[in-house]
């Protein structure tokens, strides 16, 4: 059954290294109460002899599972999620595929016979009214070379030219929807708790009003697909608040 899917207001989640956490004092405190859906697993689909269904409940297919080796690549990250804030203005996801376009000169030159899939990225925008400082803090310093995080404004040797994917500056980053927790969006409506992208790297922060007003922040990520290159697979989000719990909102 279709229906129009409310999300509540997002809160917005990074992971950075466990080392950082103990500084800032972030360790969690609880965990969210994992609400688990528990819908009605029917009486059985039953079938004619064409293999149609003409009665009975079916059970839900089960959920496609990403390759062992990028979920195992993905633990690997070692980040912890930490809470920073929240948006005035819900924030936006706008995910872009890419398409390389090719050509058979049997159909022309000039329109693209067939294009060819070439994967995602995303880019994430929230203006950010309410958040906390240290947290934020890490994110603008990109490149995090020193144990505990770098100095937001400089960039020490080596850190110009540094790969952000490659060389681990990058951050698991998630969009969380708390109206998950109503049984009519994601019980019955199946609305994912949230989006968790695995590889988001701030592109732009803009402070205004700098003023007697308080002030917001607005916060532009740029999220890249994380490659196992073992097993071939890649993955830019999925919806996975629970592994590792999402600490509770402050």
């Amino acid at each position: 059954m279709t229906q129009p899917y409310v999300t509540g207001p997002a809160h917005l989640f990074v992971g950075i290294g466990y080392q950082l956490v103990q500084v800032l004092q972030l360790v969690r405190q609880q965990v969210h109460e994992i609400r688990t859906y528990s819908g009605n697993p029917g009486s059985g689909a039953i079938f004619d002899a064409d293999g149609n269904i003409i009665g009975g409940t079916p059970p839900p297919p089960p959920p496609v599972q990403p390759p062992a080796q990028l979920v195992a690549g993905l633990a690997l990250q070692n980040r912890l999620p930490v809470y920073l804030g929240t948006a005035e203005i819900t924030p936006t996801i706008d995910i872009e595929r890419f398409f390389l376009p090719w050509y058979d000169d049997e159909m022309g030159t000039s329109d693209p016979a067939d294009e060819l899939y070439e994967g995602d990225s995303a880019t994430v925008t929230a203006l950010v009214n309410r958040w906390y400082e240290p947290v934020y803090a890490f994110l603008a310093c990109l490149v995090n070379r020193a144990p505990l995080g770098g100095l937001r404004g400089f960039n020490l040797p080596q850190e110009i030219g540094s790969s952000l994917v490659m060389e681990g500056f990058t951050s698991p980053l998630w969009v969380q929807f708390p109206f998950f927790a109503k049984t009519v969006m994601g019980g019955d409506g199946f609305m994912p708790p949230c989006y968790r992208f695995f590889n988001a790297h701030l592109t732009n922060d803009r402070l205004e009003p700098l003023n007697h007003e308080p002030r917001k922040t607005l916060l532009v990520w740029q999220c890249k697909r994380y490659l196992d290159v073992v097993s071939g697979a890649s993955g830019l989000y999925d919806h996975d608040m629970f592994n590792p719990p999402l600490p509770v909102v402050n």
